[in-house]
Order: structure tokens, then C-alpha cells, then sequence
């Protein structure tokens, strides 16, 4: 089997965890949604469409973090564009200041962006699109510009390889592992001694799609989470093991990793 091997770097990333009510808190590492939606977008999909194509619904990926983000805390002005609020079971209230000129007022929201990310992205799915993106990468050649979680956070990609790959059931992991993808018959699924970790709970890893809007001869998509992950980061390396068609091993740029991809 092979598979596509990119890093992926930039300045600043920010993957947004949806268990923040009150402050916006980023995963140190970009979520299989995000990573689906980069892709689809060097290839030129249509926003929130590429989900309903089991070419991108499909896709399995690797996540390797290959440099320790710091985090940085930055406020960000966001301006209220609209005038009133609706209060379930309440009804609509006019906002301060709220007038047809002024179009509500500023607030400050703090967010944790990461800073100096690298992370080595490995990637199997459908043939035909598996080419098409491999070689689009290769080449730079993007529809539209890849980035870290916000359009604004532009993100470098480095072209690393197509590589052989073998599958395992059984290794030590420099990938996140998704706790999906453990085998839970397996003695060594019980991870608590096997290698030092962090485990992050509502990971989004699946968008279900609808039509919201159609307008001028365009089609508008709207997403909604449709799955979760609980996911393993492992400090290093991890030894677990993984239920077939999840865990490869391969080489890149001479050395031996084994990686989980799902």
C-alpha cells in the first residue's frame, strides 16, 4: 500500500475544541476534519460539499506532531453586526446602541493560538483523487490557499513523498491514535503503561451535510458535526495495538515510523 506523506507548517494554527463555552482553547493538533477540508480545498471543492463525496468521506490520515506547539493568548476585536437577539422561549431584544447607523458594538474574545506548528500528514484514499492530490502538491499547484484553522493562519506544505507502506496490528505509534481505532480485545489497549500521553475527548472527525441556501444559480452547504474522537497523543512514541486496516509502518527520509490512520 501506498501513501501520500506531507508537512505541514506555518506561524500560527488555531483548531478550535468544541468544549469551550467561554474561551476559545485550540488542539495542539489539526483535527481529520480540518485536514479533509484543507485538501478538499487545494483541490478546488465547493465549501461543505466535498462531505457528501465518499472520496473525502473516506479518506483515512495520520497526524504525526513533529514540533511541540507554544500557545499564545490574543484578544481579537469582534464587532456585533446584528441588531437584535433572539432569547428562546423569550423573543427578540434590541442590543445597545443597536440602531439602523451603529449595528450593535465591539467585544473582545480571547483565543489560544498555537505557535510554530509542524506536523507530518500521512494520507491513504480513493486512487483517482490520491493521485490528482499528490500531484497538486507536489507541484504547489492549489485551487485555494491552505490553512491552520482560520483563513487568515496560511499554512506551508512540504512535499515529502509517495511511500510504501505496511500494515500492523501491533507497534510503537509517533501518530495520534484515535481511541476508535485500538483494539479493545487486545491486552495492550489498556494504555496506561505503555508510554506517556495526553487524550483530548470531542475531536471532530465527521460532518454530515445540507443544502442552506440557493441563490443566484449557486448552491450554499451547510455542516453539521455528524462524529467525535477521543485521541491519544503520544509524548514520543506509543506502543499499542490497533485493529487491522488502522496501523502502517513505513519509511521516510530513512528512518522507520508506524503511524495510525483513520
Amino acid at each position: 500500500m501506498k501513501l501520500l506523506v506531507f508537512d505541514l507548517h506555518g506561524g500560527f494554527a488555531y483548531f478550535k475544541s468544541p468544549e469551550g463555552s467561554r474561551s476559545n482553547y485550540s488542539f495542539p493538533f489539526p483535527p481529520k476534519t480540518a485536514l479533509v477540508g484543507l485538501m478538499a480545498g487545494i483541490m478546488g471543492e465547493v465549501r461543505n460539499a466535498y462531505w457528501e463525496n465518499p472520496s473525502y468521506r473516506d479518506m483515512k490520515i495520520g497526524v504525526q506532531i513533529l514540533k511541540t506547539p507554544r500557545t499564545m493568548g490574543i484578544k481579537m476585536n469582534y464587532w456585533r453586526s446584528k441588531t437584535t437577539v433572539n432569547v428562546k422561549k423569550v423573543g427578540n431584544f434590541i442590543l445597545p446602541g443597536s440602531d439602523a447607523k451603529s449595528r450593535g458594538y465591539t467585544t473582545q474574545v480571547k483565543f489560544d493560538f498555537l505557535q510554530n506548528v509542524e506536523y507530518r500528514i500521512y494520507v491513504s484514499c480513493e486512487q483517482e483523487l490520491w493521485g490528482k492530490l499528490s500531484k497538486r502538491i507536489r507541484e504547489r499547484r492549489y485551487v485555494f490557499p491552505p490553512y491552520l484553522g482560520h483563513a487568515n493562519l496560511l499554512a506551508e506544505i512540504e512535499f515529502v513523498g509517495v511511500v510504501d507502506a505496511e500494515e500492523i496490528t501491533e507497534g510503537d505509534f509517533v501518530s495520534t491514535v484515535p481511541v476508535s481505532a485500538l483494539d479493545k480485545e487486545h491486552p495492550l489497549s489498556e494504555l496506561y503503561s505503555t508510554g506517556v500521553f495526553e487524550i483530548y475527548p470531542s475531536v471532530p472527525a465527521g460532518y454530515s451535510v445540507a443544502v442552506s441556501a440557493n441563490l443566484d444559480g449557486r448552491t450554499f452547504y451547510s455542516s453539521v458535526p455528524l462524529r467525535f474522537e477521543t485521541v491519544v497523543v503520544p509524548k514520543g512514541r506509543i506502543h499499542a495495538a490497533i485493529i487491522p486496516g488502522c496501523g502502517y509502518r513505513l519509511t521516510v527520509n530513512g528512518e522507520t515510523v508506524e503511524v495510525v490512520l483513520a
